[in-house]
């Protein structure tokens, strides 16, 4: 599994300290296949360019001289959620001489008083790591001009546009990708509900709306048609995971 922390930290020696630390962690963790990474930032703005591929967030913006500096921690985690990421935990680190807040009403906050330990780091990543293994499967979709972190069922279907793919999702996003559908395919292929159609196609069969005996019929009204092969393949993704609510015509 791979892991990707975030740490926004005003106090530059405090970074280093928790990269040290991660960088211990991630000795440690290796021989487990956890793979982590841990970038940290001294802008807050930085940090949010993309912070959906983060999967854990420690931010601190308390300073001794202001003891109303804690409201900065807050409202810098409210930022982070109202930037789309919904699920990655947040550590909010407060310095000793600074008083922190009973509780915080943001969900996935936990709340901690410097100096941090390697314990905590590490309970920390235990739980964003449960948490992740628990959630679907997210993946980068990077167009020309964006980039979308997406769970695999935002995602319905990719069409070849060689040597590019173009990648539909959900909201009607589309992607125009700088990869090729084989390697597109490739890193979906975990998924039991994804299937490549030759040399043309991507589909989630999550999103199928209809089959017919010529094709499939896409919950955003796209028609796919399919040889008999193909059917065959999507038949048994389909019953694979249990998507009684596809008609068939």
């Amino acid at each position: 599994m791979t892991f990707n922390a975030a740490v926004f930290d005003i106090h530059p020696g405090d970074r280093r300290q928790l990269e040290r630390i991660f960088a211990k962690e991630t000795d440690i963790r290796k021989h487990r296949g956890e793979l982590l990474s841990c970038e940290t930032f001294g802008s807050i703005d930085s940090m949010l360019i993309s912070p959906m591929k983060f999967d854990l967030f420690i931010v601190d913006a308390s300073e001794k001289e202001d003891p109303y500096s804690y409201k900065t921690n807050l409202n810098l985690a409210g930022r982070i959620r109202d930037a789309g990421v919904k699920d990655a935990p947040i550590a909010l680190l407060f310095r000793e001489e600074v008083d922190m807040p009973a509780y915080c009403n943001i969900p996935g906050v936990t709340l901690y008083h410097k100096p941090v330990v390697s314990s905590f780091i590490k309970t920390l990543i235990d739980t964003a790591m449960e948490k992740k293994r628990a959630l679907p499967s997210h993946y980068e979709i990077r167009g020309k001009d964006e980039t979308w972190y997406v769970h695999i069922d935002e995602i319905l279907y990719a069409i070849a546009d060689a040597p590019y793919t173009d990648v539909y999702m959900t909201d009607d996003r589309m992607a125009h990708t700088l990869e090729d559908l084989p390697v597109t395919a490739d890193y979906m292929k975990k998924e039991k509900h994804v299937v490549r159609l030759g040399k043309k196609y991507i589909i989630n069969t999550h999103h199928i709306k209809e089959m017919t005996t010529l094709g499939v019929i896409m919950s955003d009204g796209k028609k796919i048609s399919c040889t008999p092969v193909d059917m065959l393949k999507i038949r048994k993704a389909v019953k694979a995971t249990s998507q009684s609510s596809v008609s068939n015509s």
